[in-house]
C-alpha cells in the first residue's frame, strides 16, 4: 500500500465522518458507468468548494481513488498543500505552463489511476456550467483513455464562491455519471471537449430537475439558477464576473513575474 493510497483513504474517511455528523447525504446516479479499473478521466462541472469531497465519496463507493487537478493556491496552503501532494493530487498553475499539469495527470493515468478535471477552471457564479477549457480532453487524448462526464449539484448550498459558509445540515448533494466517451481517432481535444461538455450540460439539467430538496423560502433561492426561478446571477452576469476574475488574475500574474 502506497503513501498516496493511505493518505487518500484517511481523507475520504474524514469526509465521510463530516458528512455523517452534518447529516449530509450523497446521492449517486449512474455509478455503474464509472469504470471500476483502468485509467479514466472524469470531466465535471463546478458549483462549490466541497465538490471534491462528495465526488470522492461517490467514487470511493465504486472502488475508485481520484486525483484532482487543483489550483496552485490550494497547494500553497500549509495543510492542504502537503495533503494534496501526498495523496497524488495535481497542482495547476493557471498562469504558468499547462503542460506540467497535463504531464502529471498522464503519469497518474499510466499507473492505472483516475483523474478528475473541473473543466470550467473555477466555480460558475450562475451555477450553470460555463464554457469549458480543453484540458480534460487533452489529457484523455494524450493518454488514450475514456472521458467520463460528471454532473455535481447541491454542494453550493454548503459553501461556494462569493458567499459565507452556511454549513446547512441535511443537505443532499448529487453526483450523476454519464457514459464514457472515447476519442475518435486523432480527434481534436476541442471537439472532444464540446462532445463531453454537451453531456455534462444534459446531466446537470437532469440533476437540477430531480433534486429532492427545495428552497426553504424566498431568501433561500440564491442557490437556484435564474432560469429556474432562483436568484443566482444569470448566465450572462456569471460570465461577466468570470471575465473580470480572469483579468484580475492575469494582472496579478504579470505583477508576480515583474517582481521576480
Amino acid at each position: 500500500m502506497t503513501r498516496a493510497s493511505v493518505v487518500y483513504g484517511l481523507l475520504v474517511a474524514t469526509a465521510r465522518l463530516l458528512y455523517r455528523v452534518m447529516g449530509w447525504r450523497v446521492e449517486v446516479v449512474g455509478g455503474h458507468l464509472l469504470p471500476r479499473t483502468g485509467p479514466v478521466v472524469l470531466v465535471a462541472n463546478h458549483v462549490s468548494h466541497v465538490d471534491p469531497l462528495y465526488l470522492a465519496i461517490a467514487a470511493a463507493r465504486h472502488g475508485r481513488r481520484l486525483s484532482f487537478l487543483g489550483k496552485r493556491e490550494v497547494f500553497q496552503h500549509p495543510v492542504l498543500g502537503p495533503l494534496g501532494r501526498w495523496s497524488d493530487q495535481i497542482e495547476v498553475d493557471r498562469g504558468g505552463l499547462a503542460g506540467d499539469a497535463v504531464g502529471a495527470a498522464v503519469g497518474v493515468l499510466r499507473r492505472g489511476g483516475a483523474v478528475c478535471v473541473f473543466a470550467e477552471g473555477t466555480i460558475s457564479p450562475s451555477f450553470v456550467p460555463a464554457p469549458p477549457r480543453p484540458g480534460a480532453a487533452r489529457i484523455a487524448v494524450e493518454a488514450s483513455v475514456p472521458l467520463v462526464p460528471v454532473a455535481l449539484w447541491g454542494g453550493q448550498r454548503i459553501i461556494t464562491k462569493g458567499r459565507n459558509a452556511f454549513y446547512t445540515r441535511r443537505v443532499v448533494q448529487t453526483v450523476r455519471f454519464g457514459a464514457p466517451i472515447i476519442a475518435e481517432g486523432s480527434e481534436d481535444p476541442r471537439q472532444l471537449t464540446a462532445r463531453a461538455w454537451q453531456q455534462v450540460m444534459h446531466l446537470v439539467e437532469a440533476s437540477t430537475a430531480a433534486y429532492p430538496q427545495a428552497p426553504s423560502g424566498p431568501e433561500d433561492r440564491w442557490w437556484v439558477p435564474a432560469h429556474l426561478g432562483g436568484t443566482a446571477p444569470t448566465v450572462q452576469e456569471g460570465l461577466a464576473l468570470l471575465a473580470r476574475e480572469e483579468e484580475a488574475r492575469r494582472r496579478r500574474r504579470q505583477a508576480e513575474l515583474g517582481s521576480d
